[in-house]
């Protein structure tokens, strides 16, 4: 991943400052990581300006449409993700809300996200947890928790190389 620009960092401004919403922006997101044609065509010098508003238009959320049109207009929809990690960022930040990123083994129920939450919240002082969570079945069971620098390792992978060091030593 490149490093987040100065032009990066206001564009993400300005989605903070004209309120979009987070799930537009999130959608957004989305909608770029899944279609690398997508940028290829909003970035193309052969299709027209009225014709990338028109796609626009029909693909996002109405509160980032006209953020994407001025997007278009200076070249930046090559950045779109970096603006959007750079806008997720201060979004958390001005909301007091920290990412916590959970590789599991398996499926997660919501009691067990729901205390992860609450584990969080009291351990860190943050007002609300978002996570990103993904499936590891090197983990054999259990999950790998990481907020800000620190990792919480509850898996049977990690339980294992403890072992392992402990007779080792």
């Amino acid at each position: 991943m490149r490093r987040i620009s100065t032009s990066d960092l206001i564009y993400a401004r300005v989605l903070l400052e004209e309120n979009v919403p987070f799930e537009s922006a999130r959608s957004m997101h989305r909608i770029f990581q899944t279609n690398d044609r997508l940028v290829e065509v909003l970035e193309s010098p052969i299709v027209d300006a009225q014709a990338k508003y028109n796609i626009i238009d029909k693909v996002f959320d109405k509160p980032v449409c006209n953020f994407l049109k001025v997007a278009v207009n200076n070249g930046m929809i090559d950045d779109i993700r970096a603006i959007y990690n750079a806008y997720k960022e201060m979004y958390f930040k001005s909301r007091n809300i920290i990412l916590a990123k959970v590789r599991a083994a398996g499926y997660m129920t919501d009691e067990q996200i729901e205390n992860l939450r609450k584990f969080i919240i009291e351990k860190f002082g943050y007002d609300s947890v978002e996570f990103e969570i993904e499936h590891d079945s090197s983990l054999i069971g259990g999950f790998v928790l990481k907020v800000d620098d620190f990792e919480y390792d509850h898996s049977v992978s990690g339980m294992l190389k403890q072992l392992k060091s402990n007779i080792i030593k």
